[in-house]
């Protein structure tokens, strides 16, 4: 693990894509449903090709769903954080990581011993994949850094990693950045769909095999 006492410079998976920070929570980390609703389509508007979700909670919203299905359809690819109750989001779900779509992945969270951290959700039908996400150096207000553990922290990674991708084949559908993460996971015991984490390398590898320029 980093330590955040030492002088660190954070790169993250894609650190040439543009961001678009859209805030809908307040601090505490509270936020509506329908700012979440707006969020994702204004990113849809602003011709975003990731979004990355890294919040949920537990009642689901037909509104939300068709949101994140519309964003699908206009080939904007949608990462969700899994959760981070430990539970099997199939039998005690959390949206918007449980919803089931081809558009979309829904992330959990390995530590740096490649098993399932003790805080993730997992879901073999539910959740696709693992990527780090305990002890994650993270920048923080005022040039700092800490270190962070959710899968929340997990899914950036993916998100990222679809990012820099995609910038190798800027012809590649959304299909086909998402199959080409899911079909390049490093196999370990994790209770997910694909029973692998993240290698960014291996899905950039297949992409481009799979994809010309």
């Amino acid at each position: 693990l980093a330590d955040p006492s030492e002088e660190n410079e954070v790169v993250g998976a894609a650190p040439k894509a543009t961001l678009l920070p859209i805030g809908f929570m307040n601090k505490d980390g509270a936020g509506s449903l329908g700012n979440a609703i707006k969020a994702i389509r204004y990113a849809v508007l602003q011709n975003a090709k990731v979004i990355n979700a890294s919040w949920g909670a537990a009642f689901c919203s037909k509104a939300l769903q068709k949101a994140i299905e519309d964003a699908g359809s206009a080939g904007v690819l949608f990462v969700a954080a899994a959760g981070n109750s430990g539970q099997d989001i199939g039998l005690d779900p959390e949206y918007p990581a449980a919803f089931l779509s081809n558009t979309q992945l829904t992330i959990g969270a390995s530590n740096y011993r490649d098993v399932t951290t003790q805080f993730s959700n997992y879901s073999y039908n539910l959740v696709q994949l693992m990527a780090p996400g305990e002890g994650i150096l993270s920048t923080f207000p005022g040039n700092t850094t800490k270190l962070e553990s959710g899968t929340s922290m997990a899914t950036p990674f993916v998100a990222g990693a679809a990012a820099a991708i995609w910038s190798l084949r800027r012809n590649a559908t959304l299909a086909d950045v998402r199959n080409a993460i899911l079909d390049s996971v490093d196999s370990g015991p994790y209770a997910v769909t694909t029973q692998g984490r993240l290698n960014i390398l291996k899905s950039a590898q297949l992409l481009m095999s799979r994809v010309q320029p």
